[in-house]
């Protein structure tokens, strides 16, 4: 690497570095991969038969994806980040500040004072379609928001979350888009995706995530 950074390494002797170093990887590592991916595939699936009617006619509680994505009651202190599927919504979720209602992740500023950006989500029992203009997930996210900002918020060690005028919130509804939800985005004047999946302010989880890994299952055959 430094020597491609410095440019004093030709073409033909960084294809033969390259080549070298793959081969010196070990099976451990080879191993370690696999299982990375097949976890991956298994949730994905437990992920999409829990999206399926019970045989009792009902469907499955919030906790039951809640679960799947991150334990309930935990916070990043004391759950690794190998032991939790917050790649399902997005890579880059690591750090949970707390476990209420909505699930809250942050990212903290240079000073350590305040967060430069927080990601709410909210888990919504899937196939819900009993929306109202005062009762929807972009209405109780929205409203969490104007409480973080006002302080009433603390993380898991009851500090207060400090956010300033410049903090970026992200909100993400994990939910099915049913009629009456879908009536209330057309009344709030969302935006389609390009795909007509989904709206801006939504995050297609189960096919976004299986469309980030599907490389590494093809490889697989999984």
């Amino acid at each position: 690497m430094s020597k491609l950074q410095k440019g004093t390494i030709n073409l033909e002797e960084y294809q033969e570095r390259v080549k070298g170093t793959i081969e010196k990887i070990s099976e451990l590592n080879r191993s370690e991969l696999a299982s990375c991916v097949i976890h991956r595939r298994i949730i994905l699936d437990l992920f999409r038969n829990g999206l399926n009617i019970k045989e009792d006619g009902k469907f499955q509680l919030e906790s039951y994806l809640h679960q799947l994505i991150y334990p309930m009651r935990t916070t990043s202190e004391d759950m690794p980040y190998e032991n939790h599927n917050l790649w399902l919504i997005d890579e880059k979720c690591k750090d949970i500040l707390l476990l209420d209602q909505p699930v809250v992740l942050a990212e903290c500023s240079s000073n350590g004072l305040a967060f430069d950006s927080v990601v709410i989500f909210e888990l919504k029992r899937h196939m819900r379609d009993d929306y109202n203009m005062e009762e929807n997930p972009v209405n109780q996210l929205q409203d969490y928001v104007e409480k973080i900002r006002k302080g009433k918020v603390k993380d898991s060690r009851h500090r207060p979350i400090r956010v300033t005028d410049t903090t970026q919130f992200y909100l993400c509804a994990v939910c099915d888009i049913t009629p009456s939800l879908e009536r209330i985005l057309q009344k709030m004047d969302f935006t389609q995706t390009p795909d007509n999946m989904g709206a801006y302010g939504y995050n297609k989880l189960l096919n976004d995530a299986e469309k980030r890994n599907k490389v590494l299952f093809t490889k697989l055959g999984l």
